[in-house]
């Protein structure tokens, strides 16, 4: 991963598509991976073969439909630590800062930025 974010941070998407591909054979639903590797198979103009785009876009409708982040009980379900990172930046909301709250034996993070507020319930917290 580490090698792979070398790449995609220096905009060489032509060494960064391999290794996204190895990580997502190992984890196919990581969703930063398939954030970056949605961008270089557009960027590179390359036949989407893996379909990570779909998958991508599938994915973030299965995320988006267990809440909108609005309160705890309508929070939005993650699995992976850096995915709310991901999420934080599709649904414009980058910035502000994180605190972790639990409540009926859940975990959230939750990110403050001015008056608003985005729960993000912690599954792999269980």
């Amino acid at each position: 991963m580490t090698e792979f974010m070398k790449h995609i941070q220096n905009g060489n998407c032509k060494k960064a598509i391999p290794l996204g591909l190895t990580i997502l054979n190992r984890s196919p639903a990581d969703l930063t991976t398939l954030l970056h590797m949605a961008i270089c198979v557009k960027e590179t103009e390359q036949t989407d073969k893996y379909f990570i785009d779909t998958r991508f876009r599938f994915l973030l409708d299965a995320i988006f439909s267990t809440g909108n982040g609005l309160t705890k009980e309508t929070a939005i379900k993650i699995t992976n630590v850096e995915d709310d990172l991901v999420l934080k930046g599709i649904l414009h909301f980058l910035g502000g800062e994180e605190s972790i709250d639990t409540g009926n034996k859940k975990s959230f993070s939750v990110w403050r930025k001015g008056n608003d507020t985005l729960y993000f319930e912690d599954l792999w917290t269980y």
